[in-house]
């Protein structure tokens, strides 16, 4: 018997594990690229396991075994042997992979074969051997056992020792195939159990510290309304359940049920970040009184997939003296990380500093983090921190950039030097800068082009003051003599107020000709002479294995650094001389297209904006940017809640939860009987048609060449629908309508249109031929609507009488594509009251809407409205009223642009005062214009 049980309550339960079934998939490929009913078929076997590997997020290197189908035919074995061949690609160079079939063993049990081939699976797990093959002899010739490093299994074959990466353990996996008759494909996932010892800290001490570590909380829906319910089942279950003991351990536990029982992709999201019970109810409270807090971030997602993520390691500037402290005193990946870096340290400088003392110890009166060279290792230690904390978690970059200083985090993360040899460079480098500090130097921050800077500010005096680095094509850095610097910031003032400039908190002038004194160029190149910058060739010295294969861009070039390019002194010393191409490597970054979103690795977020700027000048879409720390802010709440924003992959949180000071209790698994699941929006879809409702409903009305038909929604909202054509006589007369050789539907037509609206409305309501007198209000004329001869254009005329409102919307029409959700895009009772949110209209549509023109409706007798008769003229008055030229007038306005044909040129004679105009409108006799 083959007894399947979800982990966690096995675990609780106290059941025997033999393995985990980490997962399974199957597919059906048919009568793809097949001979035959029962030939097997390549694409199908191959497709499905690049899909259940991929949607894992599995590391197919991790396959030990695989059991195969291997039903001994001549068609079939070579055909699936070539296939996972092809797809796990092992190298003469890795161990093999291993293959075998349980069909040797006891023959084809047919429509069992792939539960025995899982319970052979199962044996070989607890006994952490594989049994030999029987009856092999040789391969099939067609099978390519060689080239894709194939072995059968033909003696006892012991499983290897436990692997351990640190603490982490990577348990054997095996892969199992099982194959139907027709081309049913299935594969499974499996992995060996091994019990985790976890301790559970009730009292919250661990190595001897306190570690207080917040816990991570996220709901994901399909939309706001499902999100705002979600989150208000969760409260009340929360609010039923008794405080308990171990509480640390309970909100832990509710941390996994979120994060790996509930699914956190969807678009809509809440986080909370909370230390402990108290405050999370607090933020609850909060949210769902549509109030903000820190650690309570409702956003969205951008993207259904996870982004590629960019590490960004900042320069010297964002330090501050409490930087990291909370992180060391939370997360002990990122302790040992700073601990680490801080012995590197005291190795070479001496005795001069101790970095660990300058981070952690000192206070705010005492700190020298502004000082060079104190600042520039303390940033480096905290970017390999952050950088560590991240991978522990499964996060890793798809690009590394980095501007200034931080090229020595970057060069460390992306494995082109050793700890070592990064801890010298950030030494040296720092201590020779240093000796510039406090020296006449100055750095001034200025929102103009690089052009422009030279142009209008550096002419003449290039050899004071220089431009030290281009962030964005906004955004250039000035360096150089104080003096100097102070008048360049007297004439912005002046002549250029409103552009934007800042002073550095840096008292030394980078990237400038002051970095050619006291011999910092000489020492350099000198003391760093032995290093290569080559990628590492021992990964034993490499930070990350997978970080050093990303691509890792420069900001000396500004752009992508190969292989063959060393970060040697030399390119220190560019790095410290030469003015910092910090935008041209955004954009190149943004124009190869290997990332969604930067995540910059910083004590606070200084290269945002930047990042913006870059992406707006080359890229109509902009990526996520997103901070790890900021200055004086919870560091916990600000780290998770970006994490939070970038990553759903199940094996990001497990490995996060595992990381966890206090694990998930198994005392309350209980109370999670009832944890809310999914809150479902529930609206009733029942769908008429068009003629069938307007057959059923419709109050009988002739029809209005620009209103259109009403639509009966069974709402508060009237709506009425029309599609103006252009090449329809009915509505030919409106290309008549032009300004600046556009077609523009007149504002009297929103009128017109608002007004046959009510009319419509108020004898349905009043049951009444008489119509009340009618008033238009607050009348806003948002946007023009243009009109095209070759785009057909709908229009939708919505009252919503209980507001008394009137809106007006249009949107490009097209016929139904198979995206649509419903046949033009939305039907007539997709209108609902909410719609008055352009915003919320937007996002449900496929396609989008613009708000023309609104206002609001007065209806009722105490209007006080009289029709408007001919202004007649006394005797006494005419000699003060003079006639204008009307077809002067007309010709006039045309040559100022507005182009109107003979249905618009109506007006036959104007009479004027000093302050008061009266006109006489004659229509033609088109019948349009009825």
């Amino acid at each position: 018997m083959v007894l399947l049980k979800r982990l966690s309550d096995a675990e609780r339960d106290g059941d025997r594990i033999y393995c985990i079934l980490h997962d399974v998939l199957s597919n059906h490929d048919g009568s793809e690229g097949k001979s035959g009913y029962m030939v097997p078929a390549t694409a199908g076997q191959a497709r499905l396991l690049g899909e259940i590997y991929a949607r894992t997020h599995y590391d197919r290197n991790r396959i030990f075994y695989v059991e195969a189908h291997g039903t001994g035919t001549q068609v079939g074995d070579p055909t699936e042997a070539n296939t996972i061949g092809e797809f796990f690609q092992r190298s003469p160079f890795d161990p093999p992979l291993l293959i075998g079939s349980v069909k040797s063993n006891i023959g084809h049990t047919e429509g069992v074969a792939g539960i025995a081939s899982l319970i052979k699976t199962v044996m070989c797990m607890k006994h952490r051997t594989i049994p030999p093959n029987m009856h092999f002899k040789a391969y099939n010739p067609k099978i390519e056992a060689d080239r894709f490093n194939l072995h059968v299994v033909q003696t006892m074959t012991a499983f290897p020792p436990i692997n351990k990466d640190g603490e982490k353990e990577h348990p054997v996996a095996i892969g199992i195939s099982s194959f139907g008759i027709g081309g049913s494909n299935a594969h499974a996932i499996v992995e060996e159990y091994h019990p985790k010892e976890r301790s559970i800290n009730t009292n919250g001490h661990v190595e001897g510290g306190l570690l207080q570590q917040h816990g991570l909380f996220i709901f994901s829906t399909k939309n706001g309304d499902a999100l705002y319910k979600q989150v208000v089942s969760f409260n009340e279950w929360l609010k039923q359940i008794e405080p308990q003991d171990d509480e640390r351990s309970f909100l832990a536990r509710i941390s996994q049920q979120l994060l790996l029982k509930r699914t956190i992709s969807h678009e809509h999201l809440a986080i909370f970040v909370s230390a402990n019970r108290a405050q999370l109810q607090q933020q609850l409270d909060l949210f769902l009184q549509k109030q903000s807090t820190s650690g309570l971030l409702v956003t969205k997602r951008v993207s259904s997939n996870c982004p590629r993520i960019c590490f960004v390691f900042s320069g010297q500037g964002p330090q501050w003296w409490a930087m990291g402290r909370e992180l060391y005193s939370s997360e002990p990946v990122f302790r040992q990380c700073i601990q680490q870096i801080s012995e590197e340290f005291i190795k070479i400088n001496g005795g001069e500093f101790n970095l660990l003392s300058e981070m952690i110890e000192k206070t705010e009166k005492e700190s020298r983090v502004n000082d060079t060279n104190i600042a520039q290792p303390a940033l480096f230690a905290i970017q390999v921190a952050l950088a560590a904390l991240l991978v522990s978690w499964q996060i890793s970059p798809s690009a590394i950039v980095s501007h200034s200083a931080g090229e020595q985090a970057a060069a460390f993360i992306s494995g082109r030097v050793s700890l070592n040899e990064a801890v010298r460079i950030v030494y040296n480098r720092s201590r020779l800068q240093h000796r510039n500090t406090r020296q006449g130097g100055r750095m001034l921050a200025v929102a103009m082009n690089e052009q422009e800077v030279r142009d209008s500010l550096l002419k003449g005096i290039e050899h004071l003051v220089c431009i030290a680095g281009v962030n964005s094509p906004r955004s250039v850095t000035l360096s150089g003599d104080e003096k100097t610097i102070d008048e360049i910031e007297g004439i912005l003032t002046t002549l250029y107020p409103t552009v934007f400039k800042a002073r550095l908190r840096i008292e030394n002038a980078f990237h400038s000709h002051q970095m050619d004194r006291f011999g910092i160029r000489e020492e350099i190149l000198s003391t760093l002479e032995d290093i290569r910058g080559l990628p590492l060739e021992n990964k034993q010295e490499m930070f990350d294995v997978r970080c050093a294969l990303v691509p890792l861009y420069s900001p000396v070039t500004g752009g992508r650094i190969d292989d063959k390019t060393p970060l040697d002194a030399r390119h220190c010393w560019s790095n410290i001389r030469q003015c910092v191409r910090f935008g041209d490597a955004i954009q190149a970054i943004i124009q190869d297209g290997v990332v969604d979103a930067f995540l910059e690795l910083s004590p606070h977020p200084v290269l945002a904006t930047s990042i913006h700027e870059c992406c707006e000048k080359i890229s109509t879409t902009q990526p996520v940017i997103l901070p790890t720390l900021k200055r004086k802010e919870d560091e916990q709440k600000t780290l998770l809640t970006s994490i939070a924003q970038l990553s759903y992959s199940p094996d990001v949180w497990e490995h996060y939860l595992a990381s966890r000071c206090v694990q998930p209790s198994k005392d309350v698994e209980h109370l999670f009987d009832k944890f809310p699941l999914y809150a479902f929006n529930l609206t009733p879809c029942w769908y008429e048609s068009k003629e069938s409702a307007i057959e059923r409903l419709a109050y009988r009305l002739p029809l209005h060449p620009l209103l259109g038909v009403r639509q009966w929604t069974h709402h508060t909202s009237a709506i009425w629908k029309s599609l103006i054509n252009l090449n329809l006589p009915e509505h030919a007369y409106l290309s008549q309508h032009k300004m600046q050789e556009a077609i523009l539907l007149p504002a009297a037509g929103f009128l017109e249109m608002a007004l046959a609206a009510c009319r419509q409305l108020l004898p349905v309501a009043n049951n009444d031929e008489t119509l009340p007198p009618i008033a238009f209000e607050q009348v806003e004329f948002i946007k023009a609507l243009v009109l095209t001869e070759h785009e057909l254009t709908e229009v939708i005329t919505q009252i919503v009488m209980p507001m008394r409102e009137w809106l007006i919307y249009s949107r490009p029409w097209s016929a139904a594509g198979q995206d649509c959700r419903r046949s033009s895009g939305m039907a007539c009772n997709d209108f609902i009251d909410s719609f008055v949110d352009l915003q919320t209209l937007n996002a449900y549509s496929l396609r989008q809407f613009t708000l023309h023109a609104r206002g609001c409706i007065d209806i009722g007798p105490h209007l006080n409205i009289h029709a408007s008769s001919a202004y007649r003229f006394s005797k006494e008055d005419t000699a003060n009223w003079y006639d204008l030229n009307v077809p002067n007038l007309y010709s006039h306005l045309s040559t100022r642009g507005y182009q109107y044909g003979p249905n618009f040129r109506i007006t036959t004679s104007i009479k004027t005062t000093n302050s008061e105009v009266t006109g006489r409108v004659t229509p033609t006799n088109n019948e349009q214009n009825d």
